[in-house]
């Protein structure tokens, strides 16, 4: 029987608790982008909750994925965040670009840099 350390459930419990808050402050900050671009919060959770939507606009997606990254967290640090990206594809299959990067400067024009 293999004893794991107190220290080590600690330690394993704050990362835990660290990760669970990130991915909840960029839910919160994609769910924000989403309710700005449709101004609507009932159709930007419509929006989410219908699931991935196919690419139809792939330089719209390229412009957004890369200034998220740039402006709100790198998915390299956080890539749990990962399930939630396919709302900024489903947005950019009805919005453009250019108002969704705007969003996604304004929600995260507080973020930490290297976030």
């Amino acid at each position: 029987k293999q004893v794991v350390s107190t220290q080590s459930t600690g330690k394993f419990q704050e990362q835990l608790t660290y990760h669970r808050e990130k991915e909840n402050r960029i839910r919160e900050t994609l769910e924000n982008i989403g309710n700005v671009v449709t101004d609507d919060a009932k159709l930007a959770n419509v929006i989410r909750v219908s699931g991935p939507q196919p690419i139809e606009h792939p330089q719209c997606n390229k412009e957004v994925l890369v200034s998220f990254f740039g402006e709100c967290a790198k998915l390299h640090e956080h890539p749990y965040m990962a399930k939630h990206l396919y709302w900024l594809t489903n947005l950019c299959n009805m919005y453009s670009a250019e108002y969704i990067v705007n969003a996604v400067e304004e929600a995260c024009k507080d973020f930490p840099k290297n976030y």
